[in-house]
């Protein structure tokens, strides 16, 4: 009798032990800031291989409250890199808002990375990946590389408009998602897309990286200091739970 007592009450404090873990609030927030800072350190180090990369978007990471939980989010930096002349007369920069759009596997995506070349049959496609870019009908085709480009993305040939970019925007750049950091696509069907207005096109330029990396260098030192911190607060938590677990176990 005595011995399914003890069994019954040592499974009775197992299960307060394990409930106590799950809403223990210093719990809660410890493995909630090692998730946080886990994914602060992954963007850091996203971030500084992708510094030399053209078009590419820097990432940031915040949290939002979703119900009782909070959450961890990474979201995309759109600002502006720095002009790089190249001198090619298919590399182009969107000076100003918009991204060029291009035809991927998954659909049309959107980028800012304006390095193109052509292949074979005359196809205007991105540097990296070989994609369409799309004009004002679809695809674009040219005869040859001597071409020049207005402003407002207009391909002129021997004095005649040929075709021209299309430049697109989005009244919330926050929805959208990419694989890469450089080509994005939209997360939800109902996303509001427009034609960019506030723009010129740069002929012989093209965009670099926005990734910053002093400002990346210099948060990595307190991300890891904070990630080790709320580590250690996390064990110390669960071995403080566990000494009550093993003290009440039945010999």
């Amino acid at each position: 009798m005595n011995k399914i007592f003890y069994i019954t009450f040592f499974y009775l404090l197992c299960f307060s032990v394990v409930s106590a873990a799950i809403t223990d609030p210093a719990l809660k927030h410890a493995i909630f800031g090692m998730n946080y800072y886990e994914k602060a350190y992954e963007s850091i180090m996203t971030n500084s291989v992708h510094s030399n990369t053209p078009g590419y978007k820097a990432t940031g990471i915040t949290s939002q409250k979703n119900g009782r939980l909070r959450e961890t989010i990474v979201f995309y930096r759109f600002i502006q890199g720095t002009p790089i002349k190249s001198g090619g007369s298919l590399d182009f920069m969107i000076e100003g808002k918009g991204f060029f759009v291009v035809q991927c596997p998954w659909g049309q995506s959107y980028t800012r990375d304006g390095r193109f070349t052509l292949d074979q049959n005359g196809k205007l496609i991105t540097l990296t990946g070989h994609f369409p870019v799309l004009g004002e009908s679809g695809e674009i085709y040219l005869t040859n590389h001597n071409i020049s480009v207005t402003e407002k993305g207009v391909f002129v040939l021997r004095g005649e408009s040929v075709d021209f970019l299309r430049i697109e925007d989005f009244e919330d750049t926050t929805a959208l998602k990419s694989f890469n950091g450089t080509i994005f696509y939209p997360q939800d069907e109902n996303i509001v897309l427009r034609p960019a207005t506030n723009y010129i096109i740069k002929q012989g330029y093209y965009e670099s990286s926005n990734v910053n990396m002093i400002g990346q260098l210099s948060k990595f030192p307190e991300v890891k200091n904070v990630y080790d911190a709320n580590t250690k607060s996390a064990k110390m938590i669960l071995k403080s739970l566990s000494a009550g677990l093993q003290m009440g176990s039945p010999d």
